[in-house]
């Protein structure tokens, strides 16, 4: 798979992105099965986006699961399943702890990559030269204009930094996992996530794997 697979400039009102091409992809990788035909119980978090409930996937094509649970607003058009127009469920469960232990789950193992970035907001923004603001009007590729308007992402970011950091928190106080392993990185900058670079992408799967290794001996240890 590649970037550009998930990168394609949508057609619709929705959304900046159309994920098709990176979807197909996917299926070709687990053909077309049915979460409950997985050798092991699985389910995935989705959130109505028309009446902002919850939504557990655990049955029914895992294809649609996927597209559902990696459906960022904005980013991606909304799923339609059984007449729910979903998209990612970290808008209320970024980390469903909850629903592992109700399918049954005596061990979980959380991990939390909410904190990979962190955003300083300092209420200074400078204006735009005469140059990008004749960028901005003159381009119909909304993606492209916001990377010229970072401080915009910013804001819009934080924003759901706040609220999914405070239903994180609730949930926590009631669903503890045995081991959470939480993953940040020091040198981590929003607009390199946006603009996904390679290197970037490779020096934070590095601190994940790092982070990981570092929680293995807790982890044997309660497996035993």
């Amino acid at each position: 798979m590649k970037e550009n697979d998930f990168k394609k400039i949508s057609d619709n009102s929705f959304s900046l992105f159309d994920f098709r091409i990176g979807i197909e992809k996917i299926r070709k990788i687990i053909g077309d099965r049915n979460i409950e035909d997985l050798p092991k119980k699985f389910a995935t978090v989705a959130v109505d986006i028309n009446n902002g409930e919850e939504v557990v996937i655990d049955k029914g094509p895992l294809i649609k699961a996927i597209e559902a649970t990696i459906c960022i607003p904005g980013m991606f058009p909304p799923v339609e399943i059984n007449g729910k127009y979903l998209v990612d469920g970290g808008l209320l469960n970024i980390l469903p702890v909850d629903v592992c232990r109700k399918m049954g789950a005596d061990l979980v193992i959380g991990v939390d990559v909410s904190k990979f970035f962190k955003i300083n907001f300092n209420y200074k923004p400078k204006k735009l030269t005469s140059l990008e603001k004749k960028f901005v009007n003159s381009i119909k590729n909304p993606y492209i204009s916001l990377l010229v308007k970072k401080d915009l992402i910013y804001t819009i970011f934080g924003s759901f930094n706040i609220m999914g950091n405070r239903l994180r928190k609730e949930k926590l106080e009631k669903y503890k996992p045995n081991v959470l392993i939480e993953c940040d990185y020091d040198g981590s900058s929003l607009l390199d996530l946006v603009i996904d670079d390679k290197n970037y992408r490779n020096k934070l799967i590095e601190r994940g794997r790092s982070i990981a290794e570092s929680r293995i001996d807790e982890i044997r240890n309660l497996l035993r």
